[in-house]
């Protein structure tokens, strides 16, 4: 599958707008904690991630730790070893855990053509009667001559992770669970809405309001043309 856009957005109800024309590159690494070649990967990728010379993004599937990681890489990617990074949704595969291998990737991803959708999203941490979580907010236009139909996935994850990888140190954008999987259907020109909640105490009992500095949530649409790629190896 292929990305489109990407919005984070780690503070209560702060948002970002990004229109697909710079649209950010987003990642998903397969790690685990157990891993000795784990490590650079992590290192290499929160680097790149806080130079800023890239709109880049990514999230990483600690698939020891949390069984939703380990089915997100398993059942869709079919990885094959730790460390290997998906980018745009599989299309490009990188096992090679360095600076020049990661840059490449971002770079081809930079030149993908990719439809004009735009998204804005917020995340709030609601209390009522009922219930205690987040509630976060996705609005979709579709700015395209066409119809366009893709899913939305809504990761949720701490930036400083309570993971440590093989070397004792915490991972970062550690994923935690799918706020929201959706699929969505525009017409040209139209705009939607989609709300989810997410209810940390169901799975995460110890995150409270005061964790929410250390969430960020990353909404990434993804189109529904599926491509078959081989984990390993991944020009094959």
């Amino acid at each position: 599958m292929r990305k489109l856009t990407i919005v984070i957005t780690s503070a209560a109800v702060a948002f970002l707008l990004m229109p697909a024309a710079h649209a950010a590159v987003f990642a998903e690494v397969a790690s685990a904690s157990y891993c000795p070649d784990c490590p650079p990967a992590d290192r290499i990728l929160f680097d790149l991630y806080n130079r800023h010379e890239y709109p880049f993004y990514y999230v990483t599937m600690v698939g020891d730790q949390n069984e939703y990681a380990y089915g997100r890489i398993k059942n869709d990617y079919n990885f094959y070893w730790y460390p290997t990074v998906f980018f745009d949704g599989g299309l490009d595969v990188v096992l090679e855990a360095s600076e020049n291998a990661y840059v490449d990737a971002i770079e081809e991803s930079m030149a993908r053509e990719k439809p004009d959708v735009m998204i804005e999203v917020t995340a709030e941490w609601v209390c009522s009667e009922c219930s205690t979580g987040i509630l976060v907010t996705i609005n979709i236009q579709n700015n395209e001559v066409a119809a366009y139909r893709g899913v939305m996935r809504v990761y949720v994850t701490e930036v400083n992770s309570r993971w440590d990888d093989y070397n004792a140190e915490q991972y970062h954008f550690a994923f935690l669970d799918f706020a929201l999987t959706d699929t969505v259907t525009l017409q040209a020109g139209e705009t939607t809405t989609l709300q989810a909640s997410w209810i940390p105490k169901e799975i995460y009992p110890d995150i409270d309001e005061e964790d929410m500095n250390n969430l960020a949530f990353f909404s990434v649409l993804f189109n529904t043309t599926a491509t078959i790629n081989y984990a390993n190896p991944p020009d094959n």
